[in-house]
């Protein structure tokens, strides 16, 4: 895949993402309401988004789900504990900003590394995979290469030492 390609299918999915959270945060599906807070699902496409992109599109995600948040607290806040979200509402405008988007841009960075230091690289071809065990040394498809050729080799030494026939080839 060329980089142009990879480019424009990685901001079709960060596109398309911030679009669900838009979705999510202003209508009922991205927040669960219990009377003294908000709890909110909003997470998910973020966390899902920096897995597939990695961590600077995970960020990105995380800076629009603060906005959105913040947006939501301070148009349609549904408790007092919403208010403190707002920049207009709690009188620290400097500190509501700060607690609304720099912590979901670090749930972006830290949900891509996270990912990234449970996987594993190739020793054939240096891709990262996703192990299946601790002892896995190659990605799927060399694993399957790789047991192909140990066979290939396996039946060639056991043909050269042919035991039925008392030969041994030079």
């Amino acid at each position: 895949m060329s980089r142009t390609t990879a480019k424009t299918r990685n901001l079709v999915q960060l596109s398309l993402l911030i679009a669900l959270e838009a979705v999510m945060a202003f209508t009922p599906l991205g927040f669960i309401m219990i009377p003294p807070i908000s709890i909110t699902i909003l997470h998910i496409p973020v966390i899902i988004g920096a897995i597939l992109m990695g961590p600077t599109y995970g960020g990105i995600l995380g800076g629009a789900f603060g906005v959105l948040a913040m947006i939501k607290a301070t148009f349609f806040a549904a408790s007092p504990a919403d208010i403190l979200f707002s920049p207009f509402h709690s009188g620290a405008p400097v500190q509501s900003l700060v607690m609304c988007v720099v912590p979901r841009i670090l749930l972006g960075v830290f949900a891509a590394l996270l990912y990234r230091a449970d996987r594993k690289k190739c020793v054939l071809c240096g891709g990262y995979y996703l192990p299946k065990s601790n002892r896995a040394k190659y990605c799927p498809d060399c694993s399957i290469r790789m047991k192909r050729a140990k066979a290939t080799e396996r039946k060639r030494k056991q043909r050269q030492n042919c035991h039925a026939l008392g030969l041994k080839k030079p």
